[in-house]
């Protein structure tokens, strides 16, 4: 947000006279504001600024959720502090963050007109839809160049928010089980919202405390393939008893190798293998 200087009049007081508030940011969420008393004394006043105009931003709720393939529309809003006589005009054009033009979003620019007594008027940009798993991207609307109006918040932000399915894996933590005997650890992967595409990744076994080489499971590799509208898959290990007393030991299920529609936000599962003897 541009700092700015915020000056109002007004009966603050309800003495029938003109009082005047001072306000301004200290930061990006602070503000501080000072309310001047008339007491009778000050005289004329000089003639109340002219409104001030300001840009909200797209985030949380109002994000906008990218799509598969081609265009989505979002409004931003620009309102005035309060309706003039006289028309007002704006200049607006988005620019980059994390986001790109005509990659991300299309870009977006022109000339806002507030005919006299309108307060609030919109601009429309799209953003363009895509299969890449990408993390959320931002970019920004400004305003400048006013007429007949200052600018009091001349930078709007929006969030592009990535529609792609995430992919997470389980820990699991199982007894090892009787010397001879085999132990079946199952750990779950899932999607995060079914997806009309498939999605595939490779996994493999990686020793911790316990190893393949010492006995204590059956290493594996393999690949794992969501079909459309699937969100939940398993990959079961071997783990091998034993008759030793020893301390719990520990190996990894890692995923990887993961298709370009999706994302890992979990891909190292933890299994832990609790000693029985």
């Amino acid at each position: 947000m541009n700092a700015a200087l915020y000056i109002g009049f007004g009966d603050i007081f309800g003495t029938g006279r003109t009082d005047v508030v001072v306000g301004g940011e200290q930061s990006e969420y602070d503000y501080i504001y000072l309310v001047l008393r008339n007491n009778g004394d000050w005289g004329a006043l000089p003639p109340p600024p002219p409104p001030s105009l300001s840009i909200n931003d797209l985030y949380s709720g109002s994000a906008i959720k990218e799509g598969n393939t081609g265009v989505v529309s979002a409004t931003f809003t620009v309102t005035l502090s309060r309706a003039s006589t006289e028309p007002i005009t704006v200049d607006y054009a988005t620019s980059d963050d994390t986001a790109i033009a005509g990659i991300d979003y299309q870009a977006t620019s022109g000339t806002l007109t507030f005919a006299p007594g309108q307060t609030s008027k919109t601009i429309t940009f799209r953003v363009i839809g895509d299969r890449l798993a990408e993390f959320d991207e931002y970019f920004a609307v400004n305003l400048t160049d006013a007429h007949g109006a200052s600018i009091f918040d001349g930078q709007g932000f929006a969030t592009i928010v990535d529609n792609e399915p995430r992919i997470s894996i389980s820990d699991r933590t199982k007894s090892e089980g009787k010397r001879g005997k085999t132990t079946l650890v199952t750990f779950t992967v899932t999607l995060s919202a079914t997806y009309d595409q498939p999605v595939t990744m490779s996994f493999r076994t990686v020793d911790g405390t316990a190893k393949t080489s010492d006995g204590d499971y059956i290493a594996r590799t393999g690949t794992l393939t969501f079909a459309p509208g699937q969100t939940s898959k398993t990959i079961t290990i071997e783990v091998k008893g034993d008759s030793k007393r020893e301390a719990s030991e520990t190996f990894y299920l890692d995923l990887f190798g993961l298709s370009t529609n999706a994302l890992f936000a979990k891909n190292r599962g933890l299994g832990t293998i609790l000693n029985d003897d």
